[in-house]
């Protein structure tokens, strides 16, 4: 008899739906990360020049680290919870720029279906860690989320265009 997400892998999983979904929209792909050794849970991948770029650099991709969590999101900028681990893996300075994702799932409901549509109830929020200052802290480290940065398919067309134009992701505090 084979085994059941738990809760936390049901939510992971609903993350991976949140964001396939815009990426997909946007014709990219979204390739998950098979042994996550690095804080990278999945890349968005693109085909060619991006539309809005300088067009110097083809084919950009942005790695992800990705969370999902039922925390409503109370305030901007909204604290949330990194392992030190991941915090310093996406601080570093990489080849391929590094965005943290926050799923916030409806606390009991995150999906909703009929016959003629899928509903998701979440909404998630980004930051791009690289350039923030190292931590003391041996567990956890708390990231502001601003609220303005929300994840949607012009949020992912403006990393890409940034990706393809090798623009800087780094941390700017608010």
């Amino acid at each position: 008899m084979g085994q059941m997400l738990t809760g936390n892998g049901i939510k992971q999983e609903v993350s991976f739906i949140f964001l396939h979904a815009l990426v997909t929209r946007l014709g990219y792909a979204l390739e998950r990360t098979t042994i996550d050794m690095d804080s990278v849970d999945a890349t968005i991948c693109a085909r060619g020049k991006i539309p809005g770029s300088k067009g110097s650099i083809l084919s950009p991709k942005i790695d992800v680290q990705l969370k999902a969590t039922e925390q409503e999101y109370t305030g901007d900028p909204n604290p949330f919870r990194l392992s030190k681990k991941n915090y310093d893996d996406l601080r570093k300075t990489t080849m391929v720029p590094k965005i943290l994702g926050v799923v916030f799932l409806q606390r009991g409901k995150w999906i909703d279906q009929d016959a003629e549509k899928i509903l998701l109830y979440a909404k998630g929020y980004w930051m791009c860690l690289k350039g923030m200052d190292a931590t003391n802290s041996q567990t956890s480290v708390s990231i502001p989320l601003p609220a303005s940065q929300i994840i949607t398919e012009e949020a992912i067309q403006q990393w890409m265009i940034a990706a393809a134009n090798r623009e800087e992701f780094t941390y700017v505090s608010c």
